[in-house]
Parts: structure tokens; sequence; C-alpha cells
């Protein structure tokens, strides 16, 4: 159902800087999550502007709560600019997106071990039933 939304951001909008030169992202799509990015605080609101109106040509609603800026490689005491979606204020702050946690610093050891957060709840809980059942004690004189 969404998946003309590229057409949307094709022509007319800049995009943000990759690392690559000469290529520039407006947005990334992965089922029914949305991405818009923009280097530009002007381009980006008119991209949240393009959205509502695509959204109310669908028929769909976007889920405010659930819409997050985010200002990559910021300064720290830097202002990010007030951007509203169906006349509601977004939040300006970190976000999960595919299970990655990115933020303004994009620090990769950060999100990697808020990545890995679930991964270890669950080696915590097979260790510890290991443990009960008494199926770790060879392996813990081995590997202490």
């Amino acid at each position: 159902m969404i998946d003309d939304v590229g057409d949307e951001f094709g022509n007319g909008f800049v995009g943000a800087v990759t690392g690559t030169e000469g290529l520039r992202v407006t947005h990334m799509l992965y089922a029914d999550d949305l991405t818009l990015t923009a280097n530009d605080p002007v381009q980006l609101q008119k991209m949240l502007r393009r959205l509502e109106s695509y959204a109310a040509r669908k028929g769909l609603t976007v889920n405010v709560q659930k819409s997050y800026i985010v200002n990559f490689n910021a300064y720290r005491n830097s202002a990010v600019p007030v951007f509203r979606l169906c006349n509601q204020e977004l939040k300006r702050d970190s976000f999960t997106y595919l299970g990655m946690l990115f933020d303004k610093h994009m620090n990769l050891h950060h999100a990697a071990s808020h990545a890995l957060r679930p991964f270890n709840a669950a080696i915590r809980r097979v260790k510890e039933f290991g443990m009960i059942k008494g199926l770790l004690t060879g392996l813990m004189r081995c590997f202490g």
C-alpha cells in the first residue's frame, strides 16, 4: 500500500549527504517504517508536510507518538529546530530503528550495547538455568 511513497520524495528534495560523493538519500523504507533524511531543516520540514499530504491521500495515519527527530553529528549544545507533523511537535531524542539505537552522537559502541541487551539477557537466563540444573559445572571448571 505504501510502495509508491518513494515517489513523493524523489523530485524536489535534496536529501542527506552520504559517504559516496554525489549520492544523497531522501528516505529509507523498510516494511511500514519510513525514515526521512535531509541536511537542511527547511527541506526536512517540507518532507514532513509532503508525508502528511501523502498519508491523507492514501487514507493512512502517521503515528506521531512513534516519530522522532535526531540531529546527527550535532555539537553538544546545538539547538535542534522544532519540527511538526500533523500539527504536533515531534520528539527530539534518540530512537531505535530495526533494532539499532540512533542518537545525535552516532556512538556505535552505545548502539551495539543497546542491540546486544536482549542477547546478553538470554545468555544470562541460559546460564542460570544450566547452573540450577547442574549442567554447567564441568564447563565452569574449564572456563571459569
